[in-house]
């Protein structure tokens, strides 16, 4: 997993900060610990209000799903909000499979992610 820029400046809407995740490779066994970690790191330093784009992911497994699904669990626990973009089919016929696409917020573009982070927040 190649973390092109996990963080951008943050993106403002209606006054809200929300931070920009980009992630790029394969979010499989072998790079699911590092992207937990840092995920982490964006919650301990206080953000609560999140968009991941998944753009150049081409393949995300079931650890990246369980990755997500901690993730999503810690940020509902500080009531913060998180939109995905941009997910591979692959991780969506995991989410599918699994019966819990109902946990995750996902989306076709930036746009979309953001305006429902920022509405829901």
């Amino acid at each position: 997993m190649f973390i092109k820029s996990f963080i951008l400046p943050s993106a403002k809407k209606d006054g809200k900060s929300v931070c920009v995740v980009r992630l790029s490779g394969r979010l499989d066994a072998l790079f699911s610990e590092e992207v937990e970690k840092r995920l982490d790191l964006l919650l301990e330093e206080g953000n609560n209000l999140f968009i991941i784009d998944f753009g150049d992911v081409p393949y995300i497994g079931s650890s990246g799903i369980r990755v997500l699904l901690a993730f999503y669990s810690k940020l509902k626990m500080r009531k913060g909000c998180c939109g995905l973009f941009s997910f591979p089919s692959s991780g969506f016929k995991i989410i599918q499979t699994m019966q819990i696409e109902k946990f995750f917020n996902i989306f076709p573009s930036e746009k979309e992610a953001l305006d429902f982070v920022t509405t829901n927040s």
